[in-house]
């Protein structure tokens, strides 16, 4: 005969030992997310320096996404930063993620973000979305590639009053609203 005995809690001998299981495999768990946590912050606290003031710059590989994507058919749309990433000073975006291309920056992605100040855009990047930098008031440097065929509504509006906007393309494209930019147009330069 075999007696089961209860603890205070009114849990057996084998429910408290399936319990003592499942925690030690929750800590051996924790102990390893831990590790990957810890290495992938090394990597991402990697810094360049710009003119003696230390600015955090970020590398993208392919397991150390800081975006927030949405993959399709044609390629990868960008939809944001993760959390964890909207201190970023400088901002590059690569032209592949998980071996796509990135295409297109949808609408809001980084607007009001107040810490981005450059952004580096990829040669295939299609289209911005409206609104996409909108509010990022320390935003001062950006590069447009020739390939950004579509530029939404206030896309780079209220950005930096210094700000200075390099275009690819020697004027405006069609697809680009008249009010991409709300500053005055000597801070765009085309042709670049």
């Amino acid at each position: 005969m075999t007696y089961d005995t209860k603890d205070s809690e009114g849990l057996s001998t084998k429910q408290n030992e399936g319990v003592a299981d499942i925690i030690k495999k929750i800590d051996k768990l924790e102990g390893e997310l831990i590790a990957i946590i810890k290495e992938k912050t090394a990597t991402l606290k990697k810094q360049i320096v710009e003119g003696g003031i230390s600015v955090a710059t970020v590398t993208l590989d392919e397991e150390e996404n800081i975006f927030d994507i949405l993959e399709v058919s044609k390629g990868v749309v960008i939809l944001g930063l993760i959390d964890k990433q909207k201190g970023i000073k400088s901002l590059v975006i690569p032209e592949k993620i998980r071996n796509k291309k990135v295409i297109r920056i949808e609408d809001n992605a980084f607007a009001g973000n107040r810490s981005i100040e450059r952004v580096e855009l990829p040669a295939c990047l299609e289209a911005i979305g409206e609104k996409s930098f909108y509010g990022c008031a320390q935003l001062k440097h950006v590069l447009i590639p020739k390939s950004v065929l579509q530029i939404g509504w206030a896309a780079f509006t209220s950005i930096s009053s210094d700000a200075r906007i390099y275009c690819e393309t020697e004027k405006r494209p069609q697809g680009w609203k008249s009010d991409w930019y709300d500053w005055a147009s000597e801070r765009v330069r085309w042709g670049m």
